[in-house]
């Protein structure tokens, strides 16, 4: 889901509002955020947490592709506040979220189907 045109039309707080709702009412294997920490993007870190508590089952991961050296740090010590693993490109996400589904239980029936 790419929420950048409606963080720029309604702001950021909006936009995870209205994703948050979409996320929760949808069979998801894994949400991966791609930012740039800036002001524009700012994280609704309560909406977030909301969403990763709401589904535990759930892989989120955040990922920050740069933006403002001071934010970017700050959004770090946060993520990390809240337990959510953060990686530093798209391709780190993605492996990232291998590492979790292949350390799944061999039970797990996304496992078991063709």
């Amino acid at each position: 889901m790419d929420l950048w045109s409606t963080i720029e039309k309604a702001g950021s707080k909006h936009a995870y509002n209205v994703a948050t709702r979409a996320l929760l009412a949808s069979d998801l294997d894994a949400i991966i955020i791609i930012n740039l920490a800036m002001p524009e993007s700012e994280l609704d870190w309560e909406e977030l947490s909301h969403l990763k508590n709401s589904r535990p089952e759930i892989p989120l991961i955040l990922c920050l592709l740069g933006g403002w050296p001071k934010m970017r740090a700050e959004w770090v010590s946060e993520a990390f506040k809240r337990d959510f693993p953060v990686v530093y490109s798209p391709d780190d996400a993605l492996c990232l979220l291998a590492k979790i589904q292949l350390n799944a239980p061999a039970t797990d029936s996304k496992f078991l189907e063709d």
